[in-house]
C-alpha cells in the first residue's frame, strides 16, 4: 500500500529552497563588493580639460631639407602673453620671442639685437626653420586640437580619450608619450611634420599654474 504525500508538505519545502537560495546569493554579492578592488581613477587628458596657463621645458629638434636645429626651449604661457627661449640653437645661444595676444611679437638675441614681427610664426621659420603657426601650436603642444584653425580632418584618441595624432593646418601631429603633472596625463614626446619640415619635442618638464 503505498503512502500519499501532502501537497502542503512539498509547497513548504519548496518555499524553504527558494529562501535559501535567495539568502545564499544575497550573502555571495555582499562578499563581492567588499573583496572588489576600487577603480582607478582615471587621468583627464589636457584636450578635455583645457589650460592656458603653464611653463614647458623640453629638448626639440626641426629638421629641414637645408639644415638640422637643435635647442633647449623654455616656453612660458598664459592668457596675456607669452614667452619662448630657445639656448643652444645653431650654436648661437640665446633666442627669445615675446608676444602678447594683442600682436606684438619682439625676437632678442644674444648679441643685444632685437627685431619686431608681425608674427611669431615667421620669427621661428626665419630663425630655426619651423613654420607651424603658433596659433594652433599652442594647443597642440598640450594635447589639444586648436580651435584656433579648421576643424581637425583626422583625430586619433587612446582608450584614456588622450589625442594619438592629429592632422590639422596641413600639419600631423603625432603624441608618442604622456606624463602626468597634477591630474593631467600631458603630452611628453611629440612629432611634428609638414612636407619637408619635421620637428620632435621632447618634454623634460610641466610647470601648472593651481
Amino acid at each position: 500500500m503505498c503512502m500519499q504525500s501532502n501537497p502542503s508538505s512539498k509547497i513548504a519545502f519548496f518555499r524553504s529552497c527558494i529562501r535559501l537560495s535567495i539568502a545564499s546569493l544575497l550573502s555571495l554579492s555582499i562578499i563581492g563588493c567588499a573583496s572588489s578592488p576600487p577603480e582607478p581613477m582615471a587621468l583627464a587628458p589636457a584636450a578635455s580639460s583645457p589650460i592656458d596657463t603653464w611653463t614647458l621645458r623640453a629638448g626639440l629638434v626641426v629638421r629641414t631639407a637645408q639644415r638640422a636645429s637643435r635647442a633647449t626651449v623654455l616656453w612660458r604661457q598664459n592668457p596675456a602673453n607669452y614667452t619662448l627661449r630657445f639656448t643652444g640653437l645653431l650654436g648661437t645661444g640665446l633666442f627669445e620671442v615675446r608676444g602678447s595676444e594683442s600682436g606684438e611679437v619682439e625676437a632678442r638675441f644674444a648679441d643685444g639685437r632685437r627685431r619686431q614681427a608681425q608674427s611669431p610664426d615667421r620669427l621661428l621659420e626665419s630663425e630655426i626653420g619651423w613654420s607651424a603657426p603658433f596659433s594652433d601650436l599652442r594647443y597642440w603642444i598640450v594635447g589639444a586640437v586648436s580651435p584656433q584653425a579648421d576643424p581637425a580632418a583626422e583625430i586619433l584618441l587612446d582608450a584614456e580619450g588622450r589625442v594619438v595624432s592629429l592632422k590639422q593646418s596641413g600639419w600631423t601631429v603625432r603624441y608618442e608619450n604622456y606624463q602626468l603633472s597634477g591630474s593631467l596625463s600631458l603630452p611628453e614626446r611629440i612629432h611634428f611634420s609638414k612636407g619637408e619640415v619635421s620637428a620632435e619635442v621632447r618634454v623634460h618638464a610641466w610647470t601648472l599654474k593651481v
